[in-house]
């Protein structure tokens, strides 16, 4: 998983690097085959915005969140992507038992002599 964080209107510190970068290992605990994480940080007066784009394999999920501290908009955002792939990983896991049924289950055992019609 690269990681990518772009700041808008300000300088990124190492402390918010370092927030950003433990938020979103947690990522890879729902996929596994997460391509890349682009996090873009700005500000506009009061306004402190992130926004994070995950891509992976047939998957790309964007969120954004505006707060007046940086740090909180950072953890909203997270969480609604965590949610996102949470519910990705569900429907996948779900979808796959689904069509592990043998055709074997569906098909009665009959036996047919040679003499017999159908």
């Amino acid at each position: 998983m690269e990681l990518r964080i772009s700041g808008r209107h300000f300088e990124i510190t190492d402390a918010l690097k370092e927030h950003v970068k433990k938020k979103t290992q947690s990522f890879e605990k729902y996929l596994h085959n997460i391509i890349d994480v682009h996090a873009i940080l700005s500000v506009e007066k009061y306004r402190n915005t992130a926004e994070i784009s995950v891509l992976g394999k047939k998957l790309k999920i964007t969120e954004k969140n505006v707060d007046t501290n940086m740090y909180a908009s950072v953890d909203k955002v997270c969480a609604r992507i965590e949610k996102t792939l949470r519910r990705h990983k569900d429907k996948i896991k779900d979808h796959r038992v689904k069509n592990n049924i043998k055709s074997s289950d569906f098909v009665e055992d009959v036996d047919i002599e040679e003499g017999d019609e159908l």
